[in-house]
């Protein structure tokens, strides 16, 4: 993800998820256990990278924000 404000401005986080939220119908499976998962930390992560920043890059990825959605 590539965020960046135009010139005399900063990013502000106001909030940042990560994870599975459903949106609609879904096509069942059964190693899908939850459609409702999200990083309780996501928020805070993306804040201390880019709060502040004209410019921010980063990767959502499990190795950043753990894994809310195990077993799916």
């Amino acid at each position: 993800m590539h965020l960046s404000c135009p010139a005399d401005l900063v990013i502000h986080i106001g909030k940042a998820v990560y994870g599975r939220i459903q949106a609609g119908d879904i096509c069942p499976h059964p190693m899908i256990q939850t459609t409702e998962c999200e990083s309780e930390t996501s928020t805070d992560i993306v804040k201390n990278l880019c709060q502040g920043m004209t410019s921010c890059h980063l990767k959502a990825s499990n190795a950043i924000f753990d894994d809310p959605c195990t077993m799916t």
